[in-house]
């Protein structure tokens, strides 16, 4: 379901929804689209969850301006190479006052996509949790090439990385999604490396562990060991067998990114491992691939306060994995997969 609302109907919207749940006639909002005439105004998400039945299936996080989704240079419009054609990959980039890279990261990744010509028509979204120094401004000043469309995501406030991540992957459309941080530590090309193992109910995770010698820059010595010691934590409680859950350049079938964006409920930057668990429990694959990775200055990581809330939210896993309050597979998740090997075959 796609809403459409202007501003003298946006303090209604709310109570709406909470009605339209309630009465079961919405089981998924993919998008709250606002109309051009409210080019300056956005919705208050937190204010849309907070009146929402608990537990509500639906999905309103997706929210921006329809001239934000349509303005774009060289959309997919009739003077498009790619016109008519399903988008193949859809790249997911959460960003948190990333005004100063985040414009250098999309024109390496619309160069790297436009050269291989394999992955397009492409659409890339910014997902811009909150910023404060015109994240978001800054990467609709950058002109796509033809055949990929820029889309913008904003929150209202800072709400996490994981949050950011849950409402960019509630509004892909590709049969492939691409989650990649805004400071390219793993540099765009190593898609290619996750591809060669990608496909229907596979979901393939770079990874800084399987092969040490990919890193080209190191991060600092305590970074490293809280690190290892979070992916001890992380495989002795949740996911043994996989080393490294938070390299931030994973892939997956597009069907199944949405189906995790209407299920993950972490908001921090433990979302990786819920994600990663929700794919092992709903009998996904998972493969770690090694890809090359760079430490980056300027993370928005800070060691102390975000590693004791990884640390909660963890423990938060494991206790609603052995009461079983982990949400089930979603019967259609099997399906659509099929359907998307069908018609959107891997590159």
């Amino acid at each position: 379901t796609r809403l459409e609302v202007d501003r003298r109907d946006a303090d209604e919207l709310p109570p709406l929804l909470a009605q339209l749940v309630e009465l079961d006639v919405v089981r998924r909002i993919q998008a709250v689209v606002l109309r051009p005439d409210v080019d300056d105004f956005v919705l208050p998400t937190r204010s849309l969850h907070a009146d929402l039945p608990p537990k509500s299936p639906v999905v309103t996080e997706a929210l921006y301006h329809r001239d934000h989704e349509e303005r774009v240079v060289n959309d997919l419009g009739p003077a498009s190479r790619h016109h008519g054609e399903p988008v193949r990959l859809s790249v997911v980039i959460p960003a948190f006052n990333e005004a100063r890279r985040l414009p250098g990261t999309l024109r390496t990744i619309m160069a790297a996509l436009d050269a291989s010509g394999r992955w397009l028509p492409a659409e890339i979204i910014i997902v811009d949790d909150g910023s404060t120094d015109g994240t978001a401004e800054s990467a609709r000043a950058v002109p796509p090439p033809r055949g990929i469309t820029v889309r913008i995501s904003r929150h209202d406030g800072n709400r996490g990385k994981g949050a950011a991540v849950r409402t960019g992957f509630g509004t892909t459309r590709g049969a492939l999604v691409l989650l990649s941080d805004a400071d390219l530590a793993t540099p765009i090309e190593e898609l290619d490396r996750l591809a060669e193992t990608a496909g229907p109910g596979i979901v393939v995770i770079g990874s800084r562990a399987v092969d040490r010698t990919l890193i080209a820059v190191r991060q600092p010595w305590y970074r490293d060991f809280m690190g290892r010691t979070f992916n001890v934590l992380v495989r002795g409680l949740l996911l043994p067998g996989i080393h490294d859950t938070q390299c931030g350049f994973k892939l997956f079938p597009g069907a199944t990114a949405k189906s995790l964006a209407a299920s993950q409920r972490l908001d921090g930057f433990a979302f990786d491992v819920e994600l990663l668990l929700l794919a092992r429990l709903w009998g996904l694959r998972i493969e770690e691939v090694g890809v090359r990775w760079s430490h980056v200055e300027a993370s928005r990581v800070s060691p102390a306060r975000h590693s004791l809330e990884m640390f909660r939210d963890v423990l938060r896993l494991t206790w609603w994995k052995h009461r079983g309050l982990l949400p089930a597979r979603p019967p259609s998740l099997a399906v659509t997969d099929a359907q998307q090997s069908a018609t959107h075959p891997s590159p």
